[in-house]
C-alpha cells in the first residue's frame, strides 16, 4: 500500500493530540515516510493527558532527523507517554543528536520503558556514550530489551 507521509498522518495525530481515543495503547507508524513534521505532531500528542495509556510507539523505517527525534524526546522527558513500554526507532536515520536526546529523555521520563530499538541507524560514538552514561545514571529503569546498531 501507499505510505501516508507527514501530511497523510497529520489529521490522525491532531485528533490524538486533542484527546481522541483515550484507550489507545499502541500507535504503529512504521514505514510511513514520516519526517520531522510528524515528530513535532507526536510531541504535541504525547503531552495530552489522554495519551497516558499509550504503551507502544513504532516509528521504525522512517526518515527522522536528530532535531525531529529531539522534539519528541523532549516531550517524553517532560512526562509525556508515562506508560510507554516500547519505543521503536530502528532504521530511522537516527543520528547522534537524536540518540543523545533519547538518552536524556530516559533520565527524566520514560520510567516504564522496557524495549528500545535503535538498530539500523548510524550514529557516532558520542551517541553511544551518552546512552551509556544515561543508563549508568539510572535512566530507563525498567529496560529489558535494547537493540543497538552493529
Amino acid at each position: 500500500g501507499k505510505s501516508l507521509g507527514d501530511e497523510g498522518v497529520r489529521p490522525v495525530l491532531d485528533a490524538l493530540a486533542r484527546g481522541a481515543c483515550p484507550l489507545l495503547r499502541a500507535l504503529g507508524l512504521g514505514h510511513d515516510e514520516l519526517g520531522d513534521a510528524s515528530c513535532l505532531a507526536l510531541a504535541a500528542m504525547a503531552a495530552h493527558p489522554a495519551r497516558a495509556r499509550l504503551e507502544a510507539l513504532d516509528l521504525s523505517q522512517n526518515a527522522l532527523s536528530g532535531s525531529g527525534v529531539a522534539a519528541l524526546a523532549g516531550a517524553l522527558a517532560r512526562g509525556g507517554l508515562p506508560r510507554l513500554k516500547s519505543l521503536q526507532l530502528y532504521h530511522t536515520h537516527l543520528d547522534t543528536v537524536g540518540v543523545e536526546a533519547v538518552a536524556e529523555s530516559g533520565k527524566r521520563g520514560l520510567r516504564a520503558l522496557e524495549s528500545l530499538s535503535l538498530h539500523g541507524n548510524s550514529f557516532a560514538t558520542a551517541g553511544v556514550d551518552a546512552l551509556a552514561d544515561a543508563l549508568r545514571g539510572g535512566a530507563f529503569p525498567q529496560l529489558k530489551r535494547l537493540l543497538l546498531p552493529g
